[in-house]
């Protein structure tokens, strides 16, 4: 699989994922806020969002893109396709990526939680667009699953 075709795949499945992960970002704030018994109307309508109120995952789109772009430049590479089906293998890779390494390692993050939440206008929020920017400097910053931060002395890792 090229660099360009795996840019594409990540394109089609963009609005998933990004679905994907508002909804697991819904559920864990749901999860806590009946773990401290919080009940209201913020917390009726993000039990509604995805189910009763379609998500639009467009406000998150820069940020995902962004997050995609770091992965091929980071963790893909285009020579691990050279002896194997790369079309299927790869895509099962990236979608262990999302699905399996990603998204749970967001959902550590309270404060990206709530701002992905913002952003898709889950949860009130005055800008949502500042939140959706809050989440692209969070993608920006952040290290990458199995891979080591960029301050981190090799001898530890």
């Amino acid at each position: 699989m090229t660099t360009k075709r795996i840019e594409q795949l990540q394109e089609d499945h963009a609005a998933q994922a990004i679905n994907s992960l508002v909804m697991t970002c819904r559920a864990r704030f749901i999860r806590s806020a009946d773990l401290v018994g919080i009940r209201g109307p913020a917390i009726d309508h993000l039990q509604r969002l995805g189910l009763q109120e379609s998500i639009n995952v467009v406000p998150l789109m820069n940020a995902w893109l962004y997050l995609c772009k770091r992965y091929r430049a980071e963790r893909y590479d285009p020579q691990q396709n050279l002896f194997r089906n790369s079309e299927t293998e790869l895509e099962e890779l990236w979608g262990k990526f999302v699905y399996h390494e990603l998204i749970p390692q967001l959902l550590r993050e309270d404060e990206l939680v709530r701002n992905i939440l913002r952003a898709v206008r889950g949860l009130p929020c005055t800008d949502p667009d500042k939140a959706a920017e809050a989440v692209y400097q969070y993608f920006l910053e952040m290290t990458l699953p199995a891979m080591s931060p960029p301050w981190a002395p090799e001898e530890i890792i």
